[in-house]
């Protein structure tokens, strides 16, 4: 299991929660690995699972870390995260107020009506703020590339040449000089 698992399941045990759904994307990729544009991550002391649809299934699969699983949807992520049992009626869980629109909360609220949900605040964004060893390097390995990049763009940046030329380019440099 890793460290950052533990510590959010730390983290729910001294807010009193049973679980939390995170649903900022950097979050989730911070947290479990996975790097798709759509999903949901729901942690309870016992379960870690990213719900995502279809077209996520071999990319969830390839990126999650030890101790997570995951959930292919086919209808409401939230109807699939009780039919799975991985929330169950009566539990206390968070959720991230700050990234969930009025919409995507009556949607959670509509099919999560007997789970009590709270609002969780920066509890995971307090998380993500600090940084271990491991990341301080791959900050400081990207902060290199991105120099280097910007050195070689600034070579052919000149009046005429269109945006979009330069951004191919900066794509490519990046991970020519070995960015993900």
């Amino acid at each position: 299991m890793s460290d950052r698992l533990k510590q959010l399941r730390l983290a729910l045990k001294s807010r009193s929660l049973d679980g939390v759904i995170v649903s900022r994307l950097p979050h989730i990729r911070y947290i479990s690995g996975f790097s798709g544009s759509a999903g949901v991550l729901v942690v309870t002391q016992k379960n870690a699972t990213v719900v995502t649809d279809f077209r996520y299934m071999d990319q969830v699969a390839a990126e999650l870390k030890t101790g997570f699983t995951s959930l292919i949807h086919t209808r409401n992520p939230y109807e699939e995260i009780i039919t799975a049992g991985l929330l169950t009626p009566g539990m206390n869980v968070g959720f991230q107020d700050s990234a969930v629109s009025v919409a995507g909360y009556d949607s959670m609220r509509k099919m999560l009506r007997k789970v009590k949900l709270e609002k969780s605040g920066d509890m995971v964004a307090a998380l993500v703020k600090v940084k271990s060893d491991e990341e301080v390097k791959s900050i400081r390995k990207a902060a290199n590339i991105a120099a280097k990049v910007y050195a070689e763009v600034l070579k052919i940046a000149k009046p005429g040449v269109r945006e979009n030329e330069l951004a191919m380019e900066i794509g490519y440099l990046g991970r020519k000089f070995g960015s993900e």
